[in-house]
């Protein structure tokens, strides 16, 4: 949790199709995915600040 474990993580974008490859906490993306947390607060290092950009967090947005 808070990006202190990254993993090489590949997803494809749901808009263009194409596949990126991203480092992040698999922790933090069950926080989104099984409790609900936003995208924006999940991808946070301890001090608050994101460790992934505003365009590497829009692929992680479950879309309904």
């Amino acid at each position: 949790m808070y990006g202190e474990n990254l993993e090489l993580i590949t997803r494809q974008c749901c808009v263009c199709g194409r596949w990126f490859a991203l480092r992040l906490d698999k922790d933090d993306l069950a926080r989104i995915l099984c409790d609900g947390v936003y995208v924006e607060n999940a991808f946070t290092n301890r001090a608050g600040k994101p460790y992934l950009d505003a365009d590497q967090r829009e692929l992680y947005i479950p879309h309904r």
